[in-house]
């Protein structure tokens, strides 16, 4: 069960008012649906915090399916910013990825530059470079679940 580590996340944002979220570049299927549902869950949980999405390239297929769902689903809309520029933070999440070298060039750039905590959200066997600003403490990484979507379907139910 994940519902205390997300009692801890919780914790954290509460006094944070803009939060991104994230994933890796070359976004799949997976970090795309785990970063719109994490936003929904927030916007949920959390009062009176910006939360945003930011993604760099689509890979081929979620292109693909993003063509397909927005033909289907016409009044479905899904707003997110790609690009950096005069963007305010004050944390970062970052979902189905634990290692800055997955974010685009841009990104990992960025994110270091500006020193902002961040959070991991992840899957996949543990990578993540010890980095003084990863907020180590409230890392979710358990290579038990087979997606992201998988864990954050968990902490919906938190």
């Amino acid at each position: 069960m994940l519902k205390p580590e997300f009692g801890k996340i919780l914790k954290f944002l509460g006094d944070k008012k803009k939060v991104l979220i994230t994933t890796h570049d070359q976004v799949d299927l997976d970090g795309l649906s785990s970063c719109l549902v994490l936003k929904h869950l927030l916007e949920q949980l959390l009062e009176d915090q910006d939360i945003s999405l930011i993604f760099s390239e689509f890979s081929k297929p979620t292109k693909e399916y993003l063509e397909k769902f927005k033909f289907k689903f016409k009044d479905f809309n899904v707003s997110f910013k790609q690009n950096l520029d005069k963007l305010e933070v004050d944390v970062v999440l970052i979902v189905d990825t634990n290692s800055l070298d997955r974010l685009s060039l841009e990104g990992k750039q960025w994110l270091l530059q500006e020193e902002l905590p961040f959070i991991f959200i992840d899957h996949h066997i543990n990578s993540y470079e010890n980095n003084v600003h990863n907020r180590e403490d409230l890392n979710i990484i358990d290579e038990n679940f087979s997606s992201a979507a998988e864990i954050i379907h968990e902490l919906s139910n938190a």
